[in-house]
């Protein structure tokens, strides 16, 4: 992948960095990557201290859109966990003012470096149809920590095969723990990326045994 720092960031103090890029430059991009058929990826400046910085690519094996992303710096000093990740694609053009398609990403974790890719965030023809000196706004709000109101379950609900969608076995233990899936990635990320990796481990469901009987939990 070919790549270009351009552009410049501004900041606020609501922790909003905005990029600006000019859509002449995007569109060089695109024919660039379709005369060598190498996806383009231009770049931010780095903001928020130097940790993050924003990316504009376009691949045109997926020649419909172009694709946004946050990424890392450099290697972050501690694993980073957002609550919410938002941006917003605005154009400078009179009638055009917002364009693309909103992001807002819940429970973004980096350990120490890393990307998060939003492939379908701006249509290929939106860009190919502005004005070369228009100018492209990308804004993206950083919410940091861990997410505010995690999901509350009554007692009587915990550890329920009934309502429960997950089970926990363990060796040598002869009944499983049950979880809500919910709960666990609103407290862990490492839960949120294990159940959309695709492992076996993220997809099974837990048969119990008809013949298995339940005690109550509380006793």
């Amino acid at each position: 992948m070919l790549s270009k720092e351009l552009g410049g960031v501004s900041e606020d103090a609501r922790r909003i960095a905005t990029w600006t890029v000019i859509f002449g430059l995007l569109q060089a991009a695109v024919k660039l990557a379709k005369e060598d058929q190498q996806p383009w990826r231009l770049v931010s400046p780095a903001f928020d201290a130097g940790r993050w910085r924003l990316a504009l690519y376009y691949d045109p094996a997926e020649a419909d859109y172009w694709g946004a992303s946050l990424l890392t710096a450099d290697e972050l000093a501690k694993p980073v966990t957002f609550s919410s990740v938002t941006m917003q694609f605005k154009s400078s053009t009179a009638g055009s003012k917002r364009i693309g398609s909103s992001v807002d990403t819940s429970n973004v974790h980096f350990d120490t470096q890393g990307e998060k890719a939003y492939p379908r965030a701006i249509p290929l023809q939106v860009i190919e149809s502005h004005d070369p000196s228009a100018v492209l706004y990308l804004s993206v709000q950083l919410e940091e920590g861990c997410l505010a109101t995690p999901a509350r379950v009554p007692p009587s609900l915990l550890n329920h095969p009934l309502y429960c969608d997950i089970a926990f076995t363990f060796p040598n233990v002869c009944l499983p723990l049950f979880a809500f899936k919910l709960v666990l990635v609103q407290q862990s990320p490492h839960f949120a990326d294990l159940f959309k990796s695709g492992f076996a481990e993220g997809t099974a469901d837990y048969a119990l045994p008809t013949s298995l009987k339940i005690p109550n939990w509380q006793d």
